[in-house]
């Protein structure tokens, strides 16, 4: 449906690359592509299809600036991110002081979590560890400090796509680009 969706929007004389066609999986998105080269051809060259995570670091590789990073940042796989983690818990807290937090992956999830929520770390913290809410506030300093080294290094991991992409939405900077997309269209899961 959503194929037959975008073929008529081209054949109505939408540019390809007014649409923003967003799935949850890369695979689909090439299938989505694909079916609808099969329908109005060459017309089609320019819609701008993927993933939530693709469209935003596609996007954010050419605005990165407006958020704050270079062009040129790098994305954090997950197993990069747990090793910051771990850079920066052992430049911010003693060893002794680290046995009272959860472990790299523990903050890793946490922080994930709070993210794709949008919600407070005490909530978080809360909903998924509650037996660290007395450290909270080394918790928050700990993601502060995440933060920072990734913008130093010019880093995002997966969440941060979502974070910063949201973030160059809101900007006002952001017109030129939300006057190109006419449409954004979102397969069902």
């Amino acid at each position: 449906a959503l194929t037959y969706k975008v073929s008529h929007l081209i054949d109505s004389g939408e540019p390809a690359s007014s649409i923003v066609l967003v799935t949850f999986t890369k695979k689909a998105a090439n299938e989505m592509v694909c079916r609808v080269e099969d329908v109005v051809g060459k017309k089609s060259k320019g819609i701008h299809a993927g993933t939530f995570h693709h469209i935003a670091n596609t996007t954010l590789h050419k605005y990165a600036k407006i958020v704050g990073f270079e062009n040129n940042f790098t994305v954090l796989d997950q197993a990069d991110k747990k090793e910051l983690i771990k850079i920066v818990l052992n430049r911010t807290v003693s060893p002794e002081i680290k046995k009272r937090l959860p472990q790299a992956k523990q903050l890793m999830n946490l922080y994930s979590y709070q993210i794709n929520l949008a919600i407070k770390l005490e909530d978080a913290i809360f909903a998924k560890y509650p037996s660290y809410i007395g450290e909270i506030d080394l918790i928050r300093k700990i993601f502060i400090k995440l933060g920072q080294l990734k913008k130093e290094n010019n880093q995002m991991d997966f969440d941060d796509l979502m974070l910063y992409f949201l973030d160059f939405l809101q900007d006002p900077r952001s017109l030129k680009y939300k006057k190109k997309i006419r449409h954004v269209l979102v397969d069902e899961f």
